[in-house]
């Protein structure tokens, strides 16, 4: 059982939030839920960094069924900025 259907059965809501890890070449996912199992609030996920916001959102909200899956502010930032740098 996942972290996020195990606090979901304990009638707790669980948020995760995604961020790039440049330095580590993945994609970590951070959440309170996680301290208990694993002594640690933030995991590496299975993908790597160069994967799509969009996928990895959308993969762990499936895998994470009533979790909230936010995205770090500085990914969305770094991501416009790409883009902005891509049209000049």
């Amino acid at each position: 059982m996942n972290a996020a259907v195990k606090r979901e059965a304990e009638g707790m809501s669980v948020t995760i939030t995604l961020r790039r890890d440049d330095e580590h070449d993945c994609w970590t996912a951070t959440s309170e839920s996680y301290r208990a199992l694993f002594g640690t609030d933030t995991l590496p996920t299975a993908f790597r960094a160069c994967a799509s916001v969009e996928t990895v959102r959308a993969e762990i909200r499936e895998r994470n069924p009533g979790a909230r899956v936010n995205v770090a502010v500085d990914v969305v930032t770094y991501r416009a900025e790409r883009r902005r740098q891509e049209v000049i």
